[in-house]
């Protein structure tokens, strides 16, 4: 019986290797990808971005809650996600009886998120001013989002400012990020050692 067992776990872990081995697979593909001219509306058509939002559901679950600690979310607060694709990394916040104001740029992502459940939503940039005003904001996030602005530091340092612009003072922005191309190879050099 043991042995039935041990079989049954064995083959459990290796499913949850391979599925962990694609999804960083995916996400360093969408990173290739957004180093080029990236259409989020061409490339999250309606089958892709539910196919994302159900195979990222428990690690973004895993993201969310880490980011949504560090950026301080009480009861009440009204926060800012930037990126928020489907809404997974929304709920976080929500669970802290938080109000949340989501942002993405593929429309078929937004049209997951259950907006009684996880927040209001619109289509924006990161690259675009943001469209609030001044120190509305009482904390910020973002779960693998602001990636994509790596290579363009202009872009990314115009991020920050309007973060910091439609935030409270001394407010807190937490952000999760994957790396860069160059540091890509290490990465996974590193996950391969371990």
């Amino acid at each position: 019986m043991n042995e039935q067992r041990q079989v049954i776990v064995n083959k459990i872990l290796e499913k949850q290797n391979l599925t962990l081995a694609l999804i960083r697979k995916q996400i360093f593909d969408i990173f290739d990808l957004s180093q080029t001219k990236f259409d989020a509306d061409n490339y999250y058509d309606q089958k892709r971005a539910l196919e994302y939002t159900s195979a990222n559901e428990v690690s973004q679950e895993r993201l969310s809650n880490n980011t949504a600690l560090l950026a301080q979310i009480k009861k009440s607060d009204l926060v800012l996600d930037l990126g928020c694709g489907s809404g997974l990394s929304m709920l976080a916040a929500k669970r802290k009886n938080a109000f949340v104001i989501g942002f993405d740029l593929s429309s078929s992502m937004l049209e997951l998120v259950d907006r009684k459940q996880n927040g209001d939503v619109i289509k924006l940039d990161l690259k675009q001013k943001l469209p609030f005003r001044d120190k509305i904001f009482d904390s910020a996030m973002s779960v693998g989002a602001i990636h994509f602005l790596q290579e363009y530091e202009s872009k990314l340092k115009q991020m920050f400012f309007e973060v910091n612009r439609v935030t409270e003072e001394n407010s807190p922005f937490a952000f999760q990020l994957f790396p860069s191309k160059k540091d890509q190879n290490q990465t996974l050099k590193l996950e391969t050692a371990s």
